[in-house]
C-alpha cells in the first residue's frame, strides 16, 4: 500500500514539473512575442518616418521647380521682341559648375567631401546625391577656345579670389541654381566652422556660377557699363545675364552685343550714340586682352 502510494506521489511530482516546465515555455514565447511586438512597431514608426521624410523631399523638389518655372516665366516675360538683331548670341552649353572660393588651405585636397561639408551647412544635405565631381580651381587654362576647360567665374573680381578654390559640379541646372540660391547665408559663416578646423580663419566662402568665355567677356563689358552709369550689379540666372537699371525696373536679357547696346542708349538715349557704345566695348574688350 505504501509502495503504491510513494509511486503516486513520484508520478504526481512528475507532472507538476512538467507543468511548470509548459507554464515557463508559455511565459518565455509570450515574452518573445511581446518583444517582436514592439519591435515591429518600431519598425513600423522608422519605415512611415522614412516615408514620410521621402515624400517631403519630393515636395520641397516640386515647389523648387515650380519656383524655378516661375522664374523663368517672370524672366522670359522681360525679353525684347524676336526681331531685334542678335550678332553674338551666347552658347546654351550648361556644364552646371559652380566655383567655390575661399576654401581654408589646412583643408584636404578637394573631394566630394568637402562639398558635401558646405551643403550641410547651408542645410541642402538633399543636394549630395546631385554633386558629380569636384576638382581644384586652375585660372589661365591654356585652351580658350576649349567651353569645358575654359569656364571663367562670373563677377567675381580678382581680389576675391583669395585661399583656395574648387569647381563643383552638379547633376542639374535646377541643383546649380539651389546651391547658388544659399549663397548668401554663407555670408555669416566662417570657413573654419564649415569644415571643423580648430584654426580661426577669417575667410569667408564665396560662390559664382562658371560661364563659358563668350559669355565671360560679355559679361564682363555689362560690369563695364554698370561702373560707367552706376546701376545694379548684372545678374545671372540659368546661365543668362541680365541688367536693370533701376530695383522697380524689369530684368532686361543681354544675350548678345546688340543687346547691350539697346540697354545702353535706353539709359542715356539723349547723348548716347552707337559710336560712344562702340568706343565703351571695344575699350572694354582691349582691357581683358
Amino acid at each position: 500500500m505504501n509502495a503504491s502510494l510513494d509511486r503516486l506521489i513520484t508520478h504526481m511530482a512528475m507532472i507538476n514539473e512538467r507543468l511548470d516546465k509548459v507554464a515557463q515555455t508559455q511565459l518565455e514565447q509570450g515574452a518573445a512575442i511581446l518583444q517582436n511586438s514592439r519591435t515591429v512597431a518600431q519598425l513600423d514608426e522608422r519605415v512611415s518616418g522614412e516615408v514620410n521624410e521621402l515624400r517631403r523631399r519630393q515636395n520641397e523638389s516640386s515647389e523648387m521647380l515650380s519656383e524655378l518655372q516661375k522664374r523663368m516665366t517672370v524672366f522670359t516675360s522681360t525679353v525684347r521682341d524676336a526681331d531685334v538683331p542678335s550678332t553674338c548670341s551666347t552658347p546654351t552649353v550648361d556644364s552646371c559648375e559652380v566655383r567655390v572660393t575661399g576654401i581654408p588651405a589646412s583643408v584636404s585636397t578637394p573631394d566630394i567631401t568637402t562639398a558635401e561639408c558646405i551643403l550641410k551647412a547651408l542645410q541642402l544635405e538633399r543636394l549630395n546625391p546631385h554633386v558629380i565631381s569636384v576638382r581644384p580651381w586652375t585660372a589661365g587654362r591654356a585652351d580658350p577656345s576649349n567651353t569645358s576647360s575654359a569656364t571663367i567665374t562670373a563677377g567675381v573680381r580678382t581680389d576675391a579670389c583669395r585661399g583656395r578654390a574648387i569647381v563643383v559640379r552638379l547633376a542639374s541646372a535646377i541643383a546649380r541654381e539651389t546651391f547658388l540660391t544659399a549663397a548668401p547665408s554663407l555670408r555669416t559663416m566662417k570657413a573654419s566652422s564649415i569644415f571643423a578646423l580648430h584654426e580661426d580663419t577669417a575667410n569667408q566662402l564665396n560662390l559664382s556660377p562658371l560661364l563659358p568665355p563668350a559669355q565671360y567677356r560679355l559679361l564682363q563689358k555689362c560690369w563695364a557699363i554698370r561702373k560707367e552709369k552706376r546701376i545694379l550689379n548684372p545678374l545671372i540666372r540659368d546661365m543668362r545675364i541680365y541688367m536693370r537699371r533701376s530695383r522697380d525696373s524689369q530684368h532686361q536679357l543681354i544675350s548678345s552685343e546688340a543687346d547691350l547696346i539697346q540697354f545702353y542708349t535706353s539709359l542715356s538715349p539723349a547723348t548716347a550714340s552707337n559710336s560712344s557704345v562702340d568706343h565703351l566695348l571695344l575699350k572694354t574688350t582691349t582691357t581683358m586682352s
